[in-house]
């Protein structure tokens, strides 16, 4: 008997049982799974486990073990190992951009770090914070306070990446400068390794640069270079466009950021790439930005000589004054710009940046108006309560603005009439901080504006929002102390949900310069302030009364849409017009 399966068999021998060949039909889906598709099927698979799967390992196991030693870049002249700190953060930490300045090199530009060689033919360790730069006298610590801490070698910054962020990423860029007064700060009470984990879509830098007498002492002489701490921060600016791509930064999408004396130098950094002609960055994020006065530093030769004599180094000429400097001890000089700041009134006696001919070469507010600044996205805003001031109304501007004149305080009387609740703390705060919302917003035509209305923990509305408040809500509540110390306190759950809300605004801005491209669903519209002078009210609170809070409790947001006042522009732009004599 023979069948048709059987026909392989040979014909002598003995019969067997007989096995019908399978017919596979048509279109069946094992034939779509041939030996072919099933190769590459597996090569895929164990391609795509190759590249991510140690990714997820650190996300489940950071920092441990085996792992804790993979987080490695090279930026060419050095490896450097960092530190996986959340479960979607590494911290690179104390990073040198420039050589230590010290001795010939104190009151001197920065020099840029060697990258001719190799630093270190072994990886160098970036997993611990490095010292801060010499911190001044912290006055909302008390009168008692002193500066002090801190190192001299100093010029680093801090670089956090989402894990596995790697070269050719091209992931946008923030760069964070923090100060408070150009007197003290940390930057590590103001890291981002929450911001990143909550966002990984972006890299942050923060930026140490000297501070103090050691940032901005001036005078008229070449024996001194003006304004060193805003050239560190250039510095910083220019080794992330050369370097960050090696950690998977796009150094064509960098955005700078900082709040108070920090958004000042953002400001003067605005001026500062108009008049070099370079561009080390691509957006700008100011929060209360200051607008301090920006003497001549013709004007800061009797604060140059307060702090020599103080410091045991008057001589006969400003440049044997600056050599004495250069040789004396920190101590000396730091005990020396306490004082100043202590037993003074007049606001040039302490320190900030001066016009220099170099970055800053105007009045800044006249170089705003005049279009010479860096033409980049920016968004800017302030605190409700931003400023603020104890003293008579004549006298705090005074303080403030030295040399501003009679006929303009009587202004400040016409402006900010007795009848008016706050009068000073509006006057003050105004001038100083909340109108460079507005002049931002009247200079550049793509400005975000917002107005700061959630007060610091546990407080809540209808309480004052003070001065950083934003900072304090940004940065896992932080409250700076002296000397680079800072108390941290932890987030309700509802702060927590506006600080995601707040978060994906600004990072959106970051990625895309706009606030809108990445917000939350549940966030309104961001409209650019233009002509119709409207900003964003940043707030998670509702309040009951809606004649002060126009948020609708129907909504999923607390946030709302205001106009910005004829009275309120009026007032900004009456303060515009006394440049000369207040310096800003």
């Amino acid at each position: 008997m023979s069948s048709k399966g059987n026909s392989g068999q040979n014909e002598g021998n003995s019969p067997s049982r007989v096995t019908a060949k399978y017919e596979r039909p048509e279109r069946s889906w094992r034939t779509l799974l041939s030996l072919r598709t099933g190769v590459t099927l597996v090569w895929l698979a164990l391609f795509g486990l190759g590249i991510y799967a140690p990714c997820t390992v650190y996300r489940l196991l950071p920092a441990t073990g085996l792992f804790a030693g993979r987080h490695i870049v090279d930026v060419g002249y050095a490896k450097y190992l960092g530190k996986q700190t959340t479960k979607t953060t590494v911290a690179y930490l104390g990073i040198p951009f420039a050589e230590p300045p010290i001795g010939s090199l104190r009151f001197r530009k920065p020099v840029p770090i060697d990258t001719t060689g190799r630093l270190s033919p072994d990886v160098i360790d970036a997993t611990t914070y490095p010292d801060f730069c010499i911190q001044g006298y912290a006055p909302w610590s008390g009168p008692d306070d002193r500066g002090g801490a801190g190192s001299e070698d100093c010029l680093k910054v801090n670089v956090y990446t989402p894990v596995c962020a790697r070269r050719g990423d091209a992931l946008p860029v923030l760069v964070y400068i923090h100060v408070i007064g150009m007197l003290a700060l940390d930057a590590l009470r103001f890291s981002s390794d929450g911001r990143i984990n909550d966002c990984p879509k972006f890299i942050a830098v923060h930026v140490y640069y000297r501070l103090t007498a050691f940032g901005f002492l001036a005078a008229p002489t070449d024996a001194i270079d003006l304004n060193v701490g805003l050239h560190d921060q250039r510095a910083a600016l220019r080794w992330v466009q050369s370097h960050i791509s090696a950690f998977g930064g796009n150094p064509d999408q960098v955005t700078i950021m900082g709040q108070s004396a920090g958004g000042g130098s953002v400001f003067s950094q605005m001026l500062a790439d108009y008049a070099t002609g370079e561009q080390l960055f691509h957006g700008v994020i100011g929060q209360s930005v200051s607008r301090t006065g920006t003497p001549r530093p013709e004007r800061k030769e009797e604060a140059f000589c307060n702090l020599a004599a103080k410091a045991d180094c008057a001589r006969d000429s400003l440049e044997d004054s600056v050599e004495c400097l250069r040789q004396a001890s920190i101590s000396a000089i730091v005990r020396a710009a306490d004082d100043m700041m202590k037993e003074t009134e007049d606001a040039y006696n302490r320190w900030m940046p001066v016009l220099d001919g170099e970055l800053i070469t105007d009045y800044p507010t006249r170089l705003m108006k005049e279009g010479k600044f860096a033409h980049v996205p920016l968004m800017v805003g302030h605190t409700t309560d931003d400023g603020g001031a104890k003293e008579p109304l004549r006298k705090a501007i005074k303080l403030r603005y030295p040399e501003i004149t009679e006929a303009e305080l009587d202004t400040y009387e016409r402006l900010y009439p007795e009848s008016e609740p706050n009068r000073v703390g509006n006057a003050a705060g105004d001038a100083n901080l909340r109108c460079s919302t507005h002049l931002w917003g009247i200079a550049h035509p793509d400005v975000y504006a917002y107005r700061w209305n959630q007060p610091t923990g546990p407080l809540r509305l209808p309480a004052a929002v003070w001065h950083s408040s934003d900072n304090w809500m940004m940065f896992e509540g932080t409250s700076t102390g002296s000397n680079g110390t800072t108390v941290f306190h932890e987030l309700t759950a509802e702060q927590r949900d506006f600080f995601h809300e707040m978060l994906a605004y600004f990072t959106s801005f970051v990625r895309t310069g706009s606030p809108n491209s990445h917000k939350l669903d549940r966030s309104p519209e961001w409209p650019l302030y233009k002509e119709e002078r409207n900003r964003q009210v940043l707030q998670h609170q509702f309040q009951a009364d809606l004649e002060r809070d126009a948020s609708s409790t129907e909504g999923t947001s607390a946030m709302w849409l205001e106009d910005v006042s004829q009275s309120e522009q009026q007032r900004c732009e009456a303060l515009f017009e006394m440049v000369e004599s207040c310096k800003n």
